[in-house]
């Protein structure tokens, strides 16, 4: 008898097995967030500059309804990609910054830095593309509500506001309903 199961046990493991990597790439998706900043005038050149954003919706059920799962069942989460680009003022562009660094923040679980970019391009244009840390921000994913914390270095003054829009992707890995 335990041949018999045995001699049924692998070619069932072999043929279940791809539907389990099939169900697991189900419940992987990305989340989007678009957020607008505000970068006041600044004459602190070298200095780093630490700006808290306000609460943000940290979790977004529409996303997880059509994904089958909620915030509390979520295993992995972190940054895929997370591109700014300045606004306004027409013309302005990253000439001004030498470092940018992005957190996630909470009073209960501090700050995770999330992006960043250690050495902007002499001609860095109105956008930039920073490099993620893949921290596993699961437990901010799963909260009502985080702020960005945005670090930056200045390599000139300013004296206008910069308005940046913040186009972040984090990509999640959750469990089923």
């Amino acid at each position: 008898m335990k041949k018999f199961l045995l001699a049924w046990a692998l070619p069932l493991a072999l043929v279940f097995q791809p539907g389990c990597k099939k169900i697991n790439n189900l419940l992987t998706f990305n989340i989007s967030y678009l957020d607008t900043e505000s970068v006041p005038p600044n004459s602190f050149v070298g200095i780093p500059l630490n700006f808290i954003t306000g609460n943000i919706a940290a979790s977004d059920s529409s996303e997880y309804q059509i994904n089958h799962t909620a915030p509390g069942l979520v295993r992995h989460a972190y940054l895929k990609s997370m591109t700014l680009t300045i606004l306004s003022p027409n013309g302005q562009n990253f000439n001004f910054v030498q470092s940018v660094s992005i957190s996630l923040y909470t009073p209960s679980l501090g700050s995770t830095r999330v992006a960043y970019l250690d050495s902007i391009p002499a001609s860095p244009g109105n956008q930039l593309t920073l490099m993620t840390t893949n921290a596993d921000i699961v437990n901010y994913i799963q909260l009502d509500s985080l702020a960005i914390e945005t670090g930056v270095v200045a390599t000139r003054s300013t004296t206008q506001t910069i308005t940046i829009a913040i186009n972040s992707q984090f990509q999640v890995n959750a469990n089923p309903f």
